[in-house]
């Protein structure tokens, strides 16, 4: 929704307006996946995965700055890095944490809250898109921001289904 407003309120900025905002971050989204695929992980999964979140999170920072057609494009593309791979270990998070025989419920339940985000972020966007563009910035910012505090907050909890609970501490 961000870049589509934008693109709205500077006609002429760019050649193809929004669509070459959101080609920008797609280009992007498969060079992040392409380095995700590539890469030698030490950390496990759930790690990576909160990382990515916050480390997305803050590509999207910049966007409250809202400069000119030509730096936003830049910026476009620095969005779109981490989106891809948050998705990519998103899902490998969530084969691991499945009970055995439920991955296919799981993977559905994924879509659906990633799609159910989209939607609600959207409808905040469009609710504030006639108010101000740095508000939808703001809600654009933050709907990613909140959902890396929340994986990092519940990290302990993310371990496999059939791992072993940890130990109660002895005092």
């Amino acid at each position: 929704m961000l870049f589509i407003a934008y693109a709205e309120q500077h006609p002429g900025g760019l050649p193809g307006g929004a669509g070459t905002l959101l080609a920008l971050a797609a280009l992007a989204g498969l060079l992040g996946a392409l380095a995700y695929g590539t890469a030698r992980w030490r950390a496990g999964t759930a790690t990576r995965t909160w990382v990515l979140a916050l480390g997305m999170a803050a590509c999207y920072l910049p966007l409250l700055l809202l400069p000119g057609p030509w730096p936003m494009a830049a910026l476009a593309f620095v969005s779109g890095l981490g989106l891809a791979p948050l998705l990519a270990a998103a899902f490998v998070l969530v084969a691991e944490l499945a009970p055995t025989g439920t991955v296919t419920e799981a993977f559905a339940w994924l879509v659906t809250l990633f799609a159910t985000g989209n939607a609600a972020g959207y409808a905040v966007s469009g609710a504030l898109v006639d108010t101000s563009l740095h508000a939808v910035a703001l809600c654009s910012v933050g709907g990613i921001t909140l959902g890396g505090l929340l994986l990092l907050a519940t990290r302990t909890r993310l371990r496999p289904a059939d791992a072993p609970a940890p130990a109660p501490a002895l005092v």
